[in-house]
């Protein structure tokens, strides 16, 4: 595929990789900056697509990379929590209380 190629195949598929990117990202800002970024990367890449899989779903691949990444980053910069916000409560654990073990394992079922 031809960077031209890519380009013309955006309009089809952009939209439903926006509405993807929202309900992974959980804001449309932030979905529209990882599928610039996501866009941005295949452009630059499109010689290493290799046709096996639609040209949306190897996008779609990059952009979660991206989202990704860029969860990692802000993680790694965000303010540390006063003291009192740190404080475990005493008891069972909260994940085993409310059962999010299987949402986790869920969730790393869809990053894979």
């Amino acid at each position: 595929m031809t960077r031209s190629e890519f380009t013309s195949a955006i309009p089809g598929f952009y939209d439903r990789l926006l509405d993807d990117l929202t309900r992974v990202c959980g804001s449309r800002d932030m979905a529209q900056d990882v599928a610039q970024e996501a866009l941005a990367s295949a452009w630059q890449n499109v010689g290493q697509y290799r046709g096996e899989a639609d040209v949306f779903f190897w996008v779609e691949r990059i952009a979660l990379n991206v989202y990704k990444y860029t969860s990692r980053k802000w993680s790694l910069h965000s303010e540390p929590l006063d003291d009192a916000a740190c404080l475990v409560p005493s008891g069972p654990e909260p994940d085993k209380v409310f059962g999010y073990e299987s949402l986790y394992k869920a969730m790393d079922r869809l990053n894979d």
